[in-house]
């Protein structure tokens, strides 16, 4: 219930299967950031929980809380996708008189297809008002006919204790690159042709679990490192830049993966952030303009262009990018891009 009539900045934690996850770090982060500008948990304390079907009663629980603990005037911020529960808050708000804000992680009509574009736009038109992962996304949410007011996130928050080394002692015989996540081929068919485009100048530091080593014929070029935890991965990273890139091809970004990057924000943009170290990303992903704007690493159209693109980074050239990630992480560490957010949102 509100108190003596004041209206409130809302949120609903739920179970989570971890809290190392590149999904749940991003939503418990959130969380955190909320708790300290003074949001209200109306739902479940943030739980670790690894049984579907407790899972799945403790969430509905915290959901039926949240429904009688919102009041008039409150502001709910709710994080998407949200299972099945999302339409009836998003109800329950309007008949409470609540404002609904919802902040989108991904779009399950692209990235898993468990919908049509169509439907998920008239799903999440329920909100009143809309953060976005970026420009791009919004952009393509309004093209497909979501008329919700939007603003955007720009790149997620990072919040963590492990801070990146101060400093960096570079290579210039060899480019070091750092790829983290899925390494199975569903995901990343680009990495078992990666070695056909570099050469022995390279060595690529692949942090995740599913990759064969075995399908690989120069193994030199690679250094498996297998399932690393983040918090480890910030203070040690084995690579001078960080790749963003998904999909079938060293070529473009291309498959549903691949071509996801074109509206998403990976939440590996903000890891490469935190360990300290420029990106690579292709020039065709929603991130790049962010990456080119703030200077803190290099947008390439295919793969095969990285040994004479990073053969004309002079060493000046990389610390500027170096000094430019570190003033960004600086903003990552401390929810600065959610809290800004959030005030572009009318939440004070």
């Amino acid at each position: 219930m509100q108190v003596h009539g004041r209206v409130r900045n809302c949120y609903l934690s739920r179970c989570y299967k971890g809290f190392t996850g590149a999904g749940s770090k991003a939503r418990a982060d959130i969380e955190t950031i909320m708790d300290g500008l003074g949001f209200v948990n109306i739902g479940i304390r943030r739980t670790l929980c690894r049984n579907s079907v407790k899972s799945f009663l403790l969430n509905l629980y915290g959901v039926l809380k949240a429904s009688f603990k919102l009041g008039k005037g409150d502001n709910l911020v709710l994080q998407y996708p949200l299972s099945k529960f999302f339409t009836f808050l998003c109800a329950v708000s309007r008949i409470k008189g609540a404002r609904c804000i919802v902040f989108i992680h991904d779009l399950n009509s692209l990235r898993v297809k468990h919908m049509s574009v169509g439907q998920e736009i008239r799903k999440i038109s329920r909100a009143d008002v809309i953060i976005t992962g970026n420009e791009k996304m919004s952009a393509w949410l309004k093209k497909n006919g979501c008329n919700v007011v939007m603003h955007e996130l720009g790149v997620f928050d990072y919040l963590s204790g492990k801070r990146c080394p101060g400093q960096r002692n570079r290579c210039r015989d060899r480019f070091s690159i750092v790829y983290a996540g899925a390494l199975n081929r569903r995901k990343n068919a680009f990495l078992y042709d990666l070695e056909n485009v570099i050469d022995g100048r390279f060595i690529v530091s692949l942090y995740g679990s599913g990759f064969d080593m075995n399908a690989i014929t120069n193994r030199q070029l690679f250094s498996y490192k297998g399932f690393v935890d983040s918090e480890e991965l910030i203070s040690g990273a084995d690579g001078d830049y960080g790749l963003v890139w998904d999909g079938d091809s060293v070529d473009t970004c291309s498959g549903d993966f691949g071509e996801y990057l074109a509206i998403n924000t990976p939440h590996k943009v903000s890891l490469y952030i935190k360990c300290g170290i420029p990106l690579i990303i292709w020039s065709g992903a929603a991130m790049a303009g962010f990456v080119a704007d703030n200077g803190i690493g290099i947008c390439v159209d295919s793969l095969a262009d990285l040994p004479s693109v990073l053969s004309g980074i002079t060493d000046d050239k990389y610390e500027e990018m170096r000094k430019n990630v570190l003033t960004v992480e600086r903003k990552i560490s401390g929810g600065e891009y959610f809290s800004n957010a959030l005030k572009q949102s009318g939440i004070h």
